[in-house]
């Protein structure tokens, strides 16, 4: 993957043609939207692949993700200027469908 050091001396090929942006949480490990695949990458620190997020639009897909913000908890906030809204995902990468802010809800 992007991020993967040297396998056998031999660097990997970068299989993504751009990196939209890369937010590094709080724990040290790497979240990185892709494009032409838009799902969310999550890296380990010693930067092998461990876990895709978002494969259904209706459950964390984005549509063309274009921004990211990391709260204290490790909650990730992907910003979506495609389908105009903004998903959220817990730090293991599971979607959260419906959060509040103060008294604001958001499905």
């Amino acid at each position: 993957m992007l991020l993967k050091k040297a396998h056998n001396g031999a660097a990997k090929a970068n299989l993504f043609s751009r990196i939209l942006l890369i937010g590094l949480l709080f724990v040290g490990l790497t979240t990185s939207v892709l494009n032409p695949n838009p799902n969310i990458i999550h890296a380990g620190s010693t930067y092998t692949y461990s876990a895709t997020w978002g494969f259904d639009w209706r459950n964390g897909e984005s549509g063309y993700a274009y921004g990211i913000a990391i709260d204290s908890s490790g909650n990730i906030y992907v910003a979506d200027s495609y389908k105009h809204f903004v998903q959220k995902f817990d730090s293991s990468g599971a979607h959260i469908p419906q959060w509040t802010i103060g008294s604001t809800s958001y499905a």
